[in-house]
């Protein structure tokens, strides 16, 4: 999330919210809300990251600005490209907060585990005793 922002706006700081960096504005600080990891059929899984992206306006920044800041994030956060990959956003929702700008994305995926591979059977013998009525 940190490179896609940098990436749209190399202009504005952009900082992990576990930097400790958090300045005055304007700047990016992007916090992982939640994630989750459901299993799904055999060895896939579909796994989910809320993010929460603050936009903290500068100083003698008008709410115009914020706003058009907010516009641009709906438009370039309904997909992004991770690894190659194309991942599709959900649930894009936008507050302010203190006079900050919060926008939240659900990014959800799949991925696939290695199959652990377990020693093979050689042979199986089995033995079938029928008895009635007894």
């Amino acid at each position: 999330m940190l490179h896609v922002l940098k990436e749209h706006y190399p202009q504005i700081p952009v900082f992990d919210s576990l930097s400790g960096n958090e300045g005055h504005g304007p700047c990016f600080i992007v916090s992982l809300w939640s994630a989750s990891q459901d299993r799904e059929a055999g060895n896939r899984y579909r796994r989910g990251h809320t993010f929460d992206i603050q936009y903290v306006k500068g100083q003698g920044e008008s709410g115009e600005e914020q706003f058009e800041v907010y516009e641009l994030l709906f438009d370039q956060l309904t997909q992004i490209t991770v690894d190659g990959s194309l991942i599709k956003g959900s649930k894009l929702r936008c507050e302010t907060v203190t006079d900050a700008l919060h926008f939240r994305v659900d990014y959800d995926f799949h991925i696939m585990r290695e199959r652990q591979q377990g020693p093979v059977m050689q042979h199986l013998k089995t033995e079938v005793e029928l008895k009635y009525g007894k």
